[in-house]
């Protein structure tokens, strides 16, 4: 009798031994996704910061220029404009759209590791990568509706891609700054496990 206790005994605490290993991998692969979210929103932080001074330097410089054109100016097709070109804008280097990466949060729901984190903070991790892959979306389109001029675009079709680009889409950068702002911070608040 007394062996088969014993026995039991030691498969306890081979059981036990086994699944406290796994919860301190469970806890070091939360950790090490954290850890890597937070690296990565910080660095996608800085890249919208950038952009974000970048388009308001545009914004601003595109609406001196906007105030010299006549409607006349506006509706002749693009190309044979003479008064405004897009890429004589001050400042001007291109759209200037972040690459924001989403990487380290792909492998941490990959991995399965999201449902080790906190419901209130995974749900801040994932608005802010929501908010990323929308701006993002966004703006591709005004990319592509620069990239799409034609002999055909008129003037005005270029101004209205800048203005969304220094208005709307700067707007949602702002947003997406804030959100992200936030979730670096809570994610700085988890205790380390």
């Amino acid at each position: 009798m007394i062996e088969f206790f014993i026995v039991a005994f030691g498969v306890f605490l081979g059981i036990y031994a086994s699944e406290w290993q796994n919860q301190k991998k469970v806890s070091e692969n939360k950790n090490k996704s954290l850890r890597y979210i937070l690296l990565e929103l910080t660095n996608n932080k800085e890249k919208l910061q950038k952009s974000i001074k970048y388009h308001e330097i545009i914004k601003v410089n595109f609406d001196s220029i906007g105030k010299t054109l006549s409607e006349k100016d506006v509706l002749i097709p693009y190309f044979e404009n003479k008064k405004f070109m897009h890429n004589r804008i001050k400042n001007w280097q291109g759209i200037g759209l972040p690459d924001l990466e989403d990487v380290a949060f792909e492998g941490a729901k990959i991995i399965g590791i999201t449902q080790e984190i906190e419901i209130e903070l995974i749900n801040s991790i994932s608005k802010a990568y929501k908010l990323q892959k929308v701006s993002s979306e966004y703006g591709k389109s005004i990319l592509d509706r620069v990239v799409n001029i034609n002999s055909s675009s008129k003037t005005i079709d270029v101004i209205a891609s800048i203005r969304l680009l220094t208005t709307d889409y700067l707007t949602y950068e702002k947003l997406l700054l804030i959100q992200t702002e936030k979730t670096i911070a809570e994610i700085k608040k988890v205790p380390k496990a």
